[in-house]
């Protein structure tokens, strides 16, 4: 049995997270900066390492499983998903809306944002999810350095944050409030049903080919009938139409 092999399998039944379903070549590239940074000479070592140390196995999750995010992403396609808002608030009561593997919670912010200023109050639900605790805490608590908000304009930040330090900002409760995060694995766990909106970014590009298809297949079952998917700038579904999908946009595509 290979080291890396080694690895994925103990991986597997310390942390529940099967590494098999992700891109190999990825996976050991974040591995190998991993396991130098904390001076490991082997995977062997590494494994040793996580297996006796719990802050350090959470730490070598989030290397693992982190995605990309950021605030208001690749800004023409969220002006685009405001046309949909608006065009769902005309019939749909509630609209469901679900930002699938979160992060650090930016994007369900951004989501809830653009949902507060394009639906009517309270006709509107908003979950986000990810696979890992330890950033669903960092969402939760909603504080971003500059840096973070750097995505946001200079007219909606003061609308949307609280500055709490010379290099902080702070979602405002009223927004905090109307996101409900929960930890959720798309590889093993139930999804949630009824959604009109589906935000799956920068996540399935993580995936081997198979996996791949089995999320984007529980992905659609989770849409109502016309409801949307938003993928991320570098993904895209080859052959919608055998998930019942139509893709509408660019990195938007609408179930049948």
């Amino acid at each position: 049995m290979t080291d890396f092999k080694q690895f994925t399998e103990r991986f597997k039944m310390l942390t529940g997270i099967d590494l098999e379903h992700y891109n190999k070549n990825q996976i050991q590239r974040r591995l190998n900066v991993f396991r130098q940074k904390y001076q490991f000479h082997t995977l062997p070592d590494l494994l040793a390492g996580i297996e006796k140390n719990a802050a350090l196995r959470q730490e070598c999750i989030r290397r693992l499983t982190i995605n990309v995010t950021g605030f208001f992403r690749d800004p023409e396609h969220w002006q685009v998903l405001k046309n949909y808002l608006r065009e769902m608030g005309k019939y749909q009561v509630p609209v469901r809306l679900w930002s699938a593997g979160c992060a650090t919670g930016e994007e369900a912010y951004s989501l809830a944002w653009l949902a507060m200023t394009t639906l009517p109050k309270n006709t509107w639900e908003l979950l986000a999810s990810d696979l890992d605790a330890d950033v669903l805490n960092t969402a939760r608590a909603g504080v971003y350095t500059a840096k973070a908000v750097k995505g946001v304009d200079a007219k909606t930040l003061p609308l949307m944050f609280q500055r709490t330090g010379s290099d902080l900002y702070s979602v405002k409760p009223h927004i905090r409030e109307r996101v409900r995060f929960f930890r959720h694995d798309l590889l093993r766990d139930q999804y949630p049903f009824h959604v009109d909106v589906i935000l799956c970014r920068n996540v399935l590009i993580y995936f081997i080919e198979k996996t791949k298809k089995k999320v984007i297949s529980n992905l659609v079952q989770a849409l109502n009938p016309g409801g949307i998917l938003f993928l991320g700038s570098s993904e895209q579904i080859i052959g919608p139409d055998k998930y019942g999908l139509v893709n509408e946009n660019v990195f938007f595509y609408r179930k049948k």
